[in-house]
Protein backbone atom coordinates (compact mmCIF):
# COMPACT_ATOMS: atom_id res chain seq x y z
CA UNK A 1 0.00 0.00 0.00
CA UNK A 2 2.81 2.31 0.40
CA UNK A 3 3.79 1.98 -2.79
CA UNK A 4 1.02 2.83 -4.24
CA UNK A 5 1.15 6.10 -1.77
CA UNK A 6 4.24 6.98 -3.15
CA UNK A 7 3.31 6.57 -6.96
CA UNK A 8 -0.02 8.65 -6.54
CA UNK A 9 2.05 11.04 -4.30
CA UNK A 10 5.11 11.41 -7.21
CA UNK A 11 2.18 11.50 -9.61
CA UNK A 12 0.82 14.63 -7.82
CA UNK A 13 4.04 16.18 -7.65
CA UNK A 14 4.57 15.73 -11.32
CA UNK A 15 1.20 17.25 -12.55
CA UNK A 16 1.85 20.39 -9.52
CA UNK A 17 5.83 20.70 -11.36
CA UNK A 18 3.84 20.36 -14.78
CA UNK A 19 1.68 23.14 -13.63
CA UNK A 20 3.90 25.44 -12.08
CA UNK A 21 5.77 25.36 -15.76
CA UNK A 22 3.06 25.71 -17.82
CA UNK A 23 2.12 29.38 -15.52
CA UNK A 24 5.78 30.27 -16.01
CA UNK A 25 5.54 29.48 -19.66
CA UNK A 26 1.99 31.50 -20.04
CA UNK A 27 3.84 34.42 -18.26
CA UNK A 28 6.60 34.65 -20.25
CA UNK A 29 4.75 34.50 -23.70
CA UNK A 30 2.77 37.38 -22.39
CA UNK A 31 5.85 39.12 -21.47
CA UNK A 32 7.28 38.47 -24.74
CA UNK A 33 3.79 39.64 -26.54
CA UNK A 34 3.94 42.56 -24.48
CA UNK A 35 7.20 43.72 -25.57
CA UNK A 36 7.09 43.48 -28.86
CA UNK A 37 3.75 45.58 -28.86
CA UNK A 38 5.13 48.33 -26.74
CA UNK A 39 8.48 47.95 -29.50
CA UNK A 40 6.38 48.19 -32.55
CA UNK A 41 3.12 50.22 -30.92
CA UNK A 42 5.38 53.40 -31.59
CA UNK A 43 6.38 53.04 -35.22
CA UNK A 44 2.96 52.26 -35.72
CA UNK A 45 1.58 55.71 -34.49
CA UNK A 46 4.51 57.39 -36.09
CA UNK A 47 3.42 55.83 -39.17
CA UNK A 48 0.13 56.66 -39.26
CA UNK A 49 0.74 59.94 -38.43
CA UNK A 50 3.05 60.81 -40.94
Amino acid sequence: MARRAFIADRNAAVMAIASVRALNVQIALTALILAVSLVLLPGAVWMHAT
